[in-house]
């Protein structure tokens, strides 16, 4: 945490953008709605970290995230078949695939 030197400041648009994705029930609309102002400073440290978020992109992830400080990423897929095919590209990470429910 002593990394972070600001966190950025957002109006209430990011959490109505938010809300209105979920409510919408589409995947997508998620992409540019999730944030988190540790990803930064985590990513500098462990750009490991970075790297891997990229690849979970490259793989089909709709979005891809930091999840809170930095224990895990996570990613957002259309369908549980597309996680599956990215998850086996992660072969040497532990990683599972779930559903929403």
């Amino acid at each position: 945490y002593r990394n972070v030197r600001v966190f950025s400041e957002r109006d209430l648009s990011l959490e109505n953008s938010l809300i209105n994705a979920l409510k919408s029930g589409d995947p997508g609309a998620l992409k540019n709605s999730l944030v988190n102002d540790l990803e930064g400073p985590v990513f500098r440290l462990y750009p490991e970290l970075a790297r891997l978020k990229r690849e979970m992109l490259d793989s089909g992830a709709i979005s891809a995230l930091l999840c809170g400080s930095g224990s895990a990423l996570f990613g957002i897929f259309s369908s549980k078949e597309d996680a599956g095919r990215a998850a086996s590209r992660f072969g040497g990470y532990w990683n599972a695939v779930t559903e929403t429910l």
